[in-house]
């Protein structure tokens, strides 16, 4: 994916060297209570499979010094703790609910010298097969279920965008579904369509990823009506009853002396179930300030928001009965959320990252308005349109009683088009049967700008001692690198109106990265000389209306954040920061690894040997090569965007092969497409180039004006193609090419790069046999032009260019 920078901080590489003072001691992690629904996924291949570094090797090529971690110096972070290790592709916690410790009995990586190693944290693999067909992938059918959340990360990074964002770029659902002809189809549902691989890739060729699960936690509870709504506060409504319940609830207790406190906590942390962060911060509010007035005082306390005020309002019996779900329900909330995303799979435009609308409870209700009726959802991006289809099936299970009369009626007469089956999919196939509740809540809240940087400081700088983290943050180099990053995330470029920032407020602005800097780490006793010092954010923060009393620095900036800067959003790193809390309904599955990089660690058996036989029939890419990004608003004659997929299976392609693209927007009068051939790249620059190392040379083309594409490219006209539907071309190639009686060589019309593939060339024999390699397909503009003004793209309508996306497959005969 072309992602935009999380927070760009490629300069980091090189920071200036930082004085340290020896004998500081590192943060001690803090002791929680389990989270309840861990034990309830599956890790039985915990301490069975361990990445193999010498297979990485020969089969993976980059990686970082022990594949699943990166080393201080690999991430490029000053070398304040030598050799300190990095766990940032392992789950945070035990199954037990423990804080990640050294168990001694759960090898994950055998290091190039045999050394056997159990990193904190724990990884569950799950082998991949490689030229086996999904359908046979018994260890994904085994470990994944429908609706899962899949996080391909990156263990070749090593540079410091990777650990800005924990090496992870792209997000899917994975879903399992047999269509009416009796296919079974495994795969996974993304934004752009299709755009990550089917499940059996070379090692070289994709990411490997992880898997996290919905798992309602027990305090969702079933029963209950709504009532008359007489509050409505940061989204979540609320009844006279629940009103009254949840300020009943957050002012009970003496919180006079300690021992008070802290029994007042504990209640609220682990009775209640709101996350520690908040229960501490409304105690500490109560202390230095009474008791509080109103739900919008509570909401407006830090990091009370609607996730902890939508766990309050369960509290309340009025609104539940008091039974928690059950393990078959909770399950029914997967499937549900694989059914809206089988929905939403053709009806969500991409968006650029990070435009995420669906920021609050009631922005959910617009999505699921949009796909019942069969129009576009608000854009999204990838980790957005999974965080979207799971809040849409938490507070829209697809029946009567969730819908409501008048989207039942429409929903339950209709039927919707999944382009993977190739088929319209009745609501009675998508229907929910167990009448699950709406539970009238976010499957968690997304990050702000704050969140993000604290949330990397805490992942990759947790073991530095605090002195030395504060002291890197004050540097100027530093700040002003941190606000480079910045000022790519801060807005997408769709976002023009409500979802602006205030006035100075903007994160993106280097007095708040220095506000930011000075703030972390620092405790309540200084927040009335920070204040002091800081006239303008005095003023915004005594707007709020809230007393300081109590609260840190970074608490006041925050506060001031929630209020004025609505953007909020949902990166694909917040996946394994939400899993495995003990106050969350996110739990982590497992890591899928391709088979070859793995060994057994007692040595019995062959990651390998349970790879069904025939491989895949379809080899498929999607493009979010997008004008959203104005690198890619190209003129005339330009090549358009080009996806290159290597592919392992069919031996040749012949006359029955066929070439579908699936276009986001169906006007393509001046657009063609061009199909590169395994033969076409045999004198490329790139042709012995893996994927991975092909995709950065790209973008390197790119950005100086070059291109990615093959010299030549057989043409496929969309005026040619075959049938189409949801703008779906297709061609059958013995339809676009004479081959010859033996079908190794075939005879096609061509355009070439030269000449911005718009003219036709004569007409080239080309050798047909793949027997693995390249194949990619570039779409090209014609340069007609274009009358009307093209969503997320005003310098198309200067230029004639077109925006759109495609996703491109090759399917070959059985």
């Amino acid at each position: 994916m072309k992602l935009r920078n999380l927070v760009s901080l490629s300069a980091l590489a090189v920071l200036p060297a930082i004085a340290v003072t020896p004998g500081c001691a590192t943060e001690e992690p803090t002791e929680s209570t389990p989270p309840q629904n861990v034990t309830e996924v599956n890790h039985a291949n915990r301490g069975k499979w361990a990445v193999d570094m010498k297979k990485v090797d020969e089969h993976y090529g980059r990686s970082s010094s022990l594949f699943l971690g990166l080393t201080s110096e690999e991430a490029a972070l000053p070398p304040v703790v030598p050799g300190h290790v990095i766990w940032d592709l392992t789950a945070k916690r035990e199954a037990n609910g423990e804080l990640a410790q050294e168990t001694g009995d759960e090898i994950a990586v055998i290091d190039r010298e045999g050394n056997e190693i159990d990193p904190v944290g724990y990884v569950n693999i799950i082998p991949m097969y490689q030229n086996t067909k999904p359908t046979e992938q018994s260890q994904i059918k085994e470990f994944l279920r429908d609706g899962d959340v899949i996080v391909y990360i990156h263990p070749e990074q090593t540079g410091a965008r990777g650990p800005m964002e924990r090496r992870a770029s792209h997000v899917g659902m994975h879903y399992e579904y047999t269509t009416e002809g009796g296919e079974e189809l495994v795969h996974h549902i993304d934004n752009p369509n299709s755009y990550g691989p089917v499940y059996n890739h070379l090692p070289t060729r994709h990411m490997p990823f992880n898997v996290y699960r919905f798992k309602p936690k027990s305090t969702d509870l079933v029963g209950g009506g709504d009532g008359n709504v007489v509050e409505t506060v940061e989204g979540v409504t609320f009844t006279t009853s629940q009103r009254d319940t949840v300020l009943e609830l957050v002012n009970s207790g003496d919180v006079s002396s300690d021992e008070a406190r802290d029994a007042v906590f504990k209640k609220l942390d682990v009775e209640i179930g709101l996350r520690a962060d908040a229960a501490g911060r409304i105690v500490q509010y109560r202390y230095h300030n009474g008791d509080i007035a109103s739900l919008e005082v509570l909401s407006l306390i830090p990091r009370v928001g609607p996730a902890a005020l939508q766990t309050l309002r369960s509290q309340d019996a009025g609104s539940a009965e008091g039974q928690p779900l059950t393990a078959a329900q909770a399950e029914g909330y997967g499937m549900n959320a694989r059914n809206w995303a089988m929905m939403t799979n053709d009806q969500s435009p991409f968006a650029s990252f990070f435009d995420l609308r669906l920021q609050r409870l009631d922005d959910v209700s617009t999505f699921a308005n949009n796909a019942i009726n069969g129009m576009d959802i608000p854009d999204v991006y990838c980790s957005g349109l999974a965080y979207t289809n799971l809040n849409l099936a938490l507070n829209y299970p697809l029946n009567q009683g969730a819908l409501g009369p008048e989207l039942w009626q429409t929903f339950s007469s209709s039927s919707y088009y999944f382009s993977d089956a190739g088929a319209d999919l009745p609501a009675a196939t998508l229907a929910d049967t167990m009448n699950l509740p709406s539970l009238n809540r976010l499957v968690f809240e997304p990050y702000q700008a704050t969140d993000i940087l604290n949330a990397w400081i805490e992942n990759y700088w947790g073991a530095y001692p605090l002195p030395v983290k504060q002291q890197i943050f004050q540097d100027p180099q530093f700040q002003q690198q941190v606000v480079s990053g910045f000022s790519q995330l801060e807005w997408s470029d769709d976002q023009s109106d409500e979802k602006q920032s205030a006035g100075a407020f903007s994160p993106a602005t280097l007095q708040n990265v220095q506000r930011w800097a000075l703030a972390y780490g620092r405790t309540a006793e200084d927040t009335e000389a920070f204040l002091a010092a800081d006239a303008e954010l005095k003023a915004a923060f005594d707007e709020v209306g809230i007393s300081g009393e109590g609260m840190t620095p970074m608490d006041v900036l925050q506060t001031v954040e929630d209020k004025f800067v609505q953007n909020k959003f949902v990166p694909p790193q917040i996946w394994m920061d939400e899993a495995d809390r003990d106050d969350s309904s996110l739990v982590y599955v497992g890591t899928v690894l391709n088979c070859e990089i793995l060994s057994a660690v007692d040595g019995s058996s062959d990651p390998c040997s349970g790879g069904g036989e025939g491989g895949v029939t379809t080899f498929s890419e999607g493009a979010s090569d997008s004008s959203t990004y104005p690198d890619f608003a190209i003129a005339n004659g330009g090549e358009r965007t080009h996806r290159r997929f290597d592919v392992v299976g069919p031996t040749h392609i012949g006359p029955e092969s066929e070439i579908t693209a699936r276009l986001s927007h169906g006007d393509v009068a001046d657009a063609r497409f061009l199909l590169h051939v395994p033969s076409l790249w045999s004198d490329h620059v790139t042709a012995d180039l893996a994927y991975g190392d092909y995709t950065a040379w790209c973008d390197e083309q790119r950005a100086m004006g070059g291109s990615c594409a093959a010299k030549y490219g057989i043409i496929l006209d969309p005026g040619q193609s075959g049938p189409v539907s949801d703008a779906t071309f297709r061609w059958t190639l013995g339809d676009v090419c004479a081959f010859s009686e033996d079908g190794t060589k075939a005879t096609c019309p061509v355009a070439t790069l030269e000449g911005g593939y718009q003219v036709a060339s004569e007409a080239m024999e080309i050798d047909m046999w793949a027997n693995g390699g390249h194949i990619s397909v570039t779409m090209a503009d014609l340069g007609g032009t274009s009358s009307a003004e093209i969503e997320n793209c005003s310098a198309c309508t200067e230029s004639g260019g077109q925006y759109n996306q495609f996703t491109v497959n090759l399917i070959q005969p059985e």
